[in-house]
C-alpha cells in the first residue's frame, strides 16, 4: 500500500508542475520510496526475520505529445537470511545462507488531462 501510494505521490507532483497544455516533449527522471510486503509472509518472516522490505528506486518521464507520457521506475531489494526447515510447529535453522533478489520494473503511460489547479 505504502508503494502505491508513493507512486501516486510521484505522479501527482510530476503531473502538478506543469499543464498538459503546456508541456512539449521532454523528460525527467525522480527518486521514489516506498515499501513492498510480501504475499508469502510466514516464509519470508522465517527466513529474513521481515515479511516486508523498504527500499527506494529511480525512474523517468518523457512527455510525448498533448499531455501523452510513459513513465518507468526501477527497485531492487535484497532480503538476506538463513534457509530453514519446518515440522509441524517447530523451526530448525539450517545454517544456510540465502539472498533472494527482487528487481521490480513498473511501466505505465498515460494521458495527462489540462486542469487550471489539479490534473487527475
Amino acid at each position: 500500500m505504502r508503494r502505491v501510494l508513493s507512486c501516486l505521490f510521484v505522479l501527482g507532483i510530476t503531473g502538478w508542475v506543469a499543464p498538459a497544455s503546456a508541456q512539449s516533449i521532454g523528460a525527467s527522471g525522480y527518486v521514489s520510496l516506498g515499501s513492498m510486503r510480501f504475499a508469502a509472509s510466514d516464509s519470508f518472516e522465517l527466513v529474513t526475520g521481515s515479511s516486508s522490505r523498504s527500499g527506494w528506486g529511480v525512474g523517468g518521464t518523457v512527455s510525448l505529445w498533448r499531455g501523452v507520457f510513459a513513465d518507468v521506475s526501477f527497485w531492487q531489494h535484497k532480503p538476506e537470511g538463513e534457509r530453514v526447515f519446518v515440522d509441524g510447529g517447530n523451526t530448525y535453522q539450517l545454517g544456510i545462507p540465502v539472498r533472494i533478489t527482487f528487481q521490480p520494473i513498473d511501466l505505465i503511460g498515460g494521458w495527462r488531462l489540462a486542469g487550471k489547479h489539479v490534473q487527475p
